[in-house]
């Protein structure tokens, strides 16, 4: 698969880890949306609100992070369109867990190296989820919070996103999902 960071079409995903073709990718985002709609909300109780004020092309969304789950009630609640990619997560190897693993076989993470030996690179890719007019979903603070109603100081790396690609930064908050 050609990469974005040389020249070709962008991939969205770390090809090392997910060779498959974009319709079987677009299948699997739409199944994975609907399967996870449906059992979150069995689980959970939603309440959006802001939602009217979303950009309509793409964005940054960066989210605080107190639970382990927040990736997963972001695909499950977010307007469907423009698509959503995941910014991360922190492993390595990105076959470590069961969420990195379905964020790969849905094909919308943006692998994070957190030994920085290949930043640019993911950086690159990161600006081509935007270029391509989708979402892009970074946890502003990067780690999980002790506390929920507390925000830890974020990164840069969402603003440099958004300067870099040219869009908007919308900051999420997710509240009641740290005692899992």
């Amino acid at each position: 698969m050609p990469d974005p960071a040389e020249g070709g079409r962008p991939t969205f995903v770390d090809p090392a880890h997910d060779p498959i073709p974009a319709w079987r990718r677009t299948v699997r985002y739409h199944f994975m949306r609907s399967f996870l709609w449906f059992v979150l909300r069995c689980w959970f109780r939603f309440r959006l609100e802001g939602l009217e004020r979303l950009p309509r092309g793409p964005y940054v969304a960066c989210i605080n992070h107190p639970g382990w789950l927040d990736p997963m009630v972001v695909y499950a609640v977010w307007p469907p369109s423009p698509r959503v990619h995941v910014y991360g997560p922190k492993e390595d190897d990105m076959t470590v867990g069961g969420k990195n693993r379905l964020i790969v076989w849905v094909g919308s993470a943006v692998p994070f190296d957190p030994r920085k030996a290949r930043l640019l690179t993911s950086a690159k890719r990161a600006v081509a989820v935007l270029d391509a007019g989708r979402v892009l979903v970074v946890a502003g603070e990067g780690r999980l919070t002790e506390d929920e109603d507390v925000v830890l100081p974020l990164n840069e790396g969402p603003a440099f996103f958004a300067l870099r690609a040219g869009v908007p930064l919308v900051a999420v908050a997710i509240n009641g999902t740290r005692w899992l």
